[in-house]
């Protein structure tokens, strides 16, 4: 986390509460709406994205389901994925997948 964090979270917040309220504003078009809605979604995305990103998750946990699957569950380091290192291990014996 660094000082940039609460605002890019923060104006993410603010542009898709805009976006709501514009898509909610009474005479808009089904297409307009439609347009907006996708809009809103990839903001919320992105502003979760962030949030999951700060979070001290405990990814061995999270990815044990993915790891166990791939018979990898030993620990990696903290900059591999372990859904990657999995994904590398398919993509060089596809066989074993």
């Amino acid at each position: 986390m660094n000082p940039l964090f609460p605002i890019s979270v923060g104006v993410g917040t603010w542009i898709t509460t805009l976006l709501v309220q514009r898509a909610a504003a009474p005479g808009i078009s089904p297409f307009n709406a439609t347009g907006l809605s996708f809009l809103i979604t990839m903001m919320a995305l992105g502003v979760i994205e962030h949030w999951f990103l700060v979070l001290p998750l405990p990814f061995a946990r999270i990815w044990g389901w993915w790891l166990r699957r791939c018979g990898r569950v030993e620990a990696l380091p903290q900059h591999h994925s372990p859904a990657h290192a999995c994904l590398a291990e398919q993509a060089t014996h596809p066989a074993a997948a």
